[in-house]
């Protein structure tokens, strides 16, 4: 892309741009990052579920949810090698 339009739209490297189609013509239309915490708020939560409001909180909560996920996937992995090990009969 020509850097007067990245000027003009004020697009650095790497940001991300939609095409849409425009009875005909084409509007290239800058898509803006995000925060997670944009987001916050769009679903309520559970009764009893803790959300996450600040974006300490936020980062602490993914940690955790990373930390599970990789906890079960051993587990996951452990229990395949036991079965691997019945049925090979060691």
């Amino acid at each position: 892309m020509p850097k007067a339009v990245r000027d003009r739209l004020g697009l650095k490297p790497g940001d991300d741009v939609e095409f849409l189609d425009r009875e005909g013509d084409i509007v290239l239309v800058p898509r803006r990052r995000r925060s997670i915490l944009d987001f916050a708020g769009v679903l309520a939560p559970a009764p009893g579920v803790f959300l996450p409001t600040t974006s300490a909180q936020w980062k602490q909560a993914v940690r955790d949810s990373w930390v599970d996920a990789v906890m079960e996937k051993e587990k996951r992995i452990a229990t395949q090698k036991r079965g691997t090990r019945r049925a090979s009969g060691r």
